[in-house]
């Protein structure tokens, strides 16, 4: 019997009861139509198109882009790069981080009123075209009702060892002029106007002690810590009466010198070398070599072609190199014209105690696996054997070497191939290059080494270092007739001295006088000596310090607490973790003043770290690595008196926070130091 209509009818029904008690599912959104409107007059222009911009990780065609409002009247903008927030809510007087990572191109920059849209009508609209590899302080200045935006790059130039570089911004809206001075009061920064740059200063790497005037009249102290290959891109914002600043580092590339050397079997013939786009070397024959360069320390591409052929031709070689600062590389290209390799020494790591001599040899000689010296008429007391390619350095005393190259076939039998001489002079590295060329078969580059002497110590000796806590106060220190460290300026510190341990006369030396402590130094002890008080009556505190050891990823701060021998006098450290991207890498520790002179209260979720009573230092606290938020609480009235925020606390770092009372002044004196945490 068939049954198949009924079941079709069953199934039919049950579908109907199903979707009956399903939920029902809207119909698709319907999107409005954006209708173009006419621009209002008396403005005919059209807004441009968005384009949507990519981020990026390249580095060549990365930019990073920071941004500052400085236009008195906008209290808080958001700004646009075509559909991308480079920083919302940003308010007069303040700068964001910078770290965009958006791809170079031409950008059509939006300002708007913040928590607005991005379709909102734009306070200001402006195009700027931004090439890749750098960084910029993109720059809202000018007044409110007509305001513009600039964007001042980094100056990403190589930079010589040891060397950085400090670039100002005047930001602060009713400052038209500024200057910065030295420690010495010479002007570094002359007449810098506000919404503009200074030029890029190049100064050696080291904390300096700015000042910034106003009409050649003090206006505030500006510390910075300039270091090595680095760019400080300090931003002066907000009013003259209340400013702020923000300084922002980025690395720059540092300097190598570069030498190439051509070791491809002759048959190759002659080459030419690019660096990146940099013709390195034309028309270089087998055995042939540059004179050294300087090359900046960034990623290159090594490409070696045929001489006479484009740069983009097959090359015989290709490599990448990345130099750091300082060295001095030899770039060797060997083997054959299918078959070959790139060779790097680098002969600024040479070391020598004084009067020695570095000879590192390298044979390049093709289808010839293993060669050696023959003879040992000279300084050298061993044959010296030598395979392909492979670098082989002695250290040895100067004087004259004869050398007898052959073949190494078992018990150094074979012809000789040639035969040298060399005379080598103290403190110097030789790179002895042997190619076998017929009209050279060895290259020999030298260059002078600073010899290394061993300072012997006396078997007992203490250390100290010096420390000036009397503002606006140069001083130098002595014990008894040896001046120990002269001109040291105020919240300053010396570096750690050894010192025989004895009974001495501590003389404290300043344009107003000098004055004389008794110190007792004992042996192998660590002392940190504070001058304190005024110009004309210094005093001095003389803290013990112990070393401290760093679990992994740890760093260290201390409290200084001297000036007063009040035992209720006692401050104590708190800390957060500290929120947001700001980086205090200048350490700006701000006092916290109450007109009513009444405890300022700590914020919630503050710890304490330490505690430092009158005339004592604190133990060295312990946290993670990070940022965090510092507060000196005196713990007579458990209210907060100075705040150090967003402070970096990097792995093996240790540092002090130093307060100083001086007598009559309401609240003490602050600053920052490193603290030395070991005594090596």
């Amino acid at each position: 019997m068939r049954r198949y209509p009924r079941i079709v009818v069953l199934f039919a029904l049950m579908a109907a009861i199903l979707t009956a008690c399903a939920p029902s599912t809207p119909p698709p959104p319907e999107f409005p139509t954006k209708t173009p409107t006419m621009t209002p007059e008396p403005t005919a222009t059209a807004t441009p198109a968005f384009i949507p911009r990519t981020f990026t990780t390249s580095e060549e065609e990365q930019i990073g882009l920071r941004t500052v409002n400085a236009v008195q009247g906008l209290e808080a903008v958001d700004i646009y790069a075509e559909l991308s927030a480079i920083s919302l809510n940003l308010g007069f007087g303040t700068s964001s981080s910078g770290d965009s990572r958006l791809a170079a191109g031409n950008y059509t920059f939006r300002v708007v009123p913040a928590g607005g849209s991005i379709d909102d009508t734009p306070i200001l609209q402006q195009a700027i075209d931004l090439p890749g590899g750098t960084s910029y302080t993109l720059l809202l200045s000018g007044a409110a009702d007509a305001p513009t935006l600039t964007a001042i790059p980094d100056d990403s130039s190589p930079l010589e060892a040891g060397r950085s570089r400090l670039l100002v911004i005047n930001a602060a809206a009713d400052v038209p002029s500024v200057q910065i001075a030295n420690e010495d009061g010479g002007l570094l920064i002359d007449g810098l106007a506000y919404g503009h740059s200074s030029a890029p200063i190049t100064v050696e790497a080291g904390r300096y002690n700015l000042q910034t005037l106003v009409g050649g009249s003090p206006w505030f102290d500006l510390r910075v810590d300039l270091r090595e290959s680095r760019q400080i891109t300090v931003i002066i914002m907000g009013t003259r009466e209340q400013w702020s600043t923000s300084q922002t580092e980025t690395n720059v590339p540092g300097l190598a010198e570069v030498r190439f050397v051509n070791a491809i079997v002759p048959d190759a013939g002659a080459v030419d070398v690019y660096l990146d786009e940099t013709l390195l070397a034309t028309d270089l024959t087998f055995g042939s070599a540059t004179d050294l360069s300087e090359q900046p320390t960034t990623p290159a591409s090594l490409r070696v072609v045929p001489a006479g052929q484009p740069a983009d031709a097959t090359p015989l070689l290709a490599a990448s190199i990345a130099p750091n600062p300082g060295d001095r590389l030899t770039l060797i290209a060997t083997g054959d014209a299918v078959n070959n390799r790139l060779v790097t020494f680098d002969e600024g790591q040479t070391r020598l105690n004084d009067g020695e001599v570095s000879l590192t040899f390298i044979q390049l000689i093709p289808g010839v696996d293993t060669i050696r010296s023959g003879g040992t008429d000279g300084v050298l007391q061993e044959p010296v054997e030598l395979d392909y390619a492979i670098p082989t350095t002695v250290v040895t005393t100067a004087g004259d070497q004869s050398f007898v190259w052959q073949q190494a076939f078992g018990d150094n039998s074979g012809d000789p191939l040639f035969d040298s001489a060399l005379t080598m002079q103290p403190n110097t590295a030789y790179l002895y290059l042997i190619t076998n060329r017929t009209d050279a078969p060895a290259l020999v580059f030298d260059h002078p080494v600073e010899g290394e002497s061993t300072t012997v110590q006396p078997e007992t000796t203490t250390l100290v270092r010096w420390i000036n806590a009397i503002p606006d106060t140069p001083l130098s220190f002595s014990l008894d007739d040896t001046v120990q460290v002269t001109n040291l300026a105020y919240a300053t510190s010396s570096d750690l001295q050894a010192i025989v341990p004895n009974d001495y006369g501590l003389v404290l030396s300043n344009a107003e006088g000098s004055s004389s402590t008794p110190v007792t130094l004992e042996a192998y002890k660590r002392y940190s000596i504070y001058a304190f008080g005024s110009a004309a009556d210094p005093q001095v505190a003389i803290i013990e310090d112990a070393d401290v050891t760093f679990p992994v990823e740890t760093g260290r701060i201390r409290l200084v607490n001297i000036g007063s021998r009040n035992e209720d006098d006692a401050l104590s450290l708190w800390f957060a973790e500290a929120s947001g991207d700001e980086v205090n890498a200048a350490y700006a520790l701000t006092p916290v003043p109450d007109a009513a002179n009444n405890p300022v209260n700590l914020p919630f979720g503050v710890r304490q770290l330490v505690v430092a009573v009158a005339g004592r230092a604190s133990l060295a606290g312990q946290l993670h690595i990070g940022r965090y938020d510092f507060f000196v609480v005196d713990n007579a009235n458990d209210g907060i008196i100075a705040r150090l925020p967003a402070m970096p606390l990097e792995d093996g770092a240790a540092y002090e926070v130093v307060a100083v009372r001086a007598q009559g002044a309401p609240s003490p004196l602050f600053f920052v130091l490193d603290y030395p945490p070991a005594s090596d």
